[in-house]
């Protein structure tokens, strides 16, 4: 991410491929405070973290979120639900 999330901000932890909601954080040490779909409470680093936001693929045109299909783990971008891609693909 670029810039530090909102409260309440949905967001998707990379590592895991989770969905995960912005809690608050430390903006100086660059730590995320977010809780899963589970109910844990993670810090985790501001880079492992992408917007849960759809985007639109950049091959077909489609809405691709990155709930839906994942995130690839080289570009950071969603996979996208109609042709499987990403931006580095």
């Amino acid at each position: 991410m670029d810039k530090f999330p909102t409260f309440q901000q949905p967001l998707f932890h990379v590592p895991s491929q989770r969905p995960c909601i912005s809690l608050g954080g430390c903006v100086g040490s660059k730590l995320v405070s977010a809780r899963f779909d589970n109910g844990m409470v993670l810090s985790i680093r501001l880079a492992e973290l992408v917007p849960n936001e759809p985007i639109s693929c950049s091959r077909c045109g489609s809405p691709a979120k990155p709930d839906q299909r994942g995130v690839c783990k080289k570009c950071r971008t969603a996979l996208c639900p109609s042709c499987g891609k990403c931006k580095c693909l």
